[in-house]
């Protein structure tokens, strides 16, 4: 209760926060255990969102936990040039979140720059999860995009500011340059 009247941010978004920043480390020194605790950052973000009765962005979340799982296994496994069937379904799935979020933001009528800001955000967290999880680069950019955007709206667009979450977002930037550093090197060396 101190906790979140002080941060403005309640421990499972804390847990959640710093679950995302600590598995975007650990991602950025290649190392597998950053989908485990990316993974954990993502339960607490459906729990969050279970808890806020926000069943739409709930269900998303629950997408993006699965597709943070197909990473880990990407990872596991390794040979990342070979197309398989369960690339294909995280695309295809990556693919018709993608649809879901601009259709509901086109069909709702409300254009508003937080409602612009949860598609994007949504779009870039699952396509960088998508591409980070078959060792692409590309992935870490899409990332730089969704922390940006998620920092900008909890801190300067939500009706009740959590300047902890954001801040917490935009140090997670540092990690993804570290990350793009990380895989071009590897990529210059293989």
């Amino acid at each position: 209760m101190i906790l979140q009247e002080i941060l403005n941010t309640t421990l499972i978004e804390l847990i959640a926060g710093l679950g995302y920043l600590f598995g975007h480390f650990l991602l950025s020194k290649q190392k597998i255990s950053g989908w485990v605790v990316k993974i954990i950052g993502g339960i607490a973000w459906i729990v969050f969102l279970f808890q806020n009765k926000n069943h739409i962005f709930m269900a998303v979340a629950i997408v993006i936990v699965l597709t943070m799982m197909y990473g880990r296994y990407k990872w596991k496994v390794g040979n990342f040039d070979k197309h398989t069937k369960v690339d294909s379904f995280f695309e295809i799935l990556a693919a018709i979140i993608a649809i879901f979020m601009i259709s509901k933001f086109v069909f709702s009528g409300a254009y508003q720059t937080g409602k612009i800001l949860e598609s994007i955000i949504v779009i870039t967290e699952i396509l960088g999860t998508v591409l980070l999880a078959r060792k692409k680069v590309e992935g870490w950019y899409a990332y730089i995009i969704t922390s940006a955007l998620t920092g900008i709206l909890v801190i300067f667009i939500n009706k009740n500011p959590a300047i902890v979450l954001g801040m917490l977002e935009i140090t997670s930037i540092y990690f993804y340059y570290k990350g793009i550093k990380s895989f071009s090197r590897k990529r210059i060396s293989s």
